[in-house]
């Protein structure tokens, strides 16, 4: 039994919600970084994408809409680095 956070369907739910960081920047690729709700906390995880269309692909899935627009998002990456809020759900995954 191990305990994800994620948006994908599971046999049970648990309530918790986790909110977390993701800054990006464009440097051969755009490298994205994670920070705990805090922004202290690095998270372990770290990606790179090819295309800026995963940030908004990820924004669009997981993006708290309350605090940045499309077109705020959009501007960021035309600017090459910015940052958006993403709500995780806290899933129990059993086998």
């Amino acid at each position: 039994m191990g305990m994800f956070y994620t948006q994908q369907p599971a046999k049970k739910r648990l309530d918790d919600k986790r909110s977390i960081s993701m800054s990006f920047v464009h440097n051969q690729g755009w490298h994205c970084e994670f920070l705990d709700e805090d922004l202290k906390g690095s998270l372990r995880k770290k990606l790179t994408f090819a295309f800026s269309d995963k940030i908004i692909e990820t924004f669009e899935r997981w993006g708290s809409k309350s605090n940045i627009g499309l077109n705020i998002l959009e501007h960021a990456i035309s600017n090459g680095r910015g940052g958006i809020w993403l709500t995780l759900q806290k899933i129990n995954i059993r086998n």
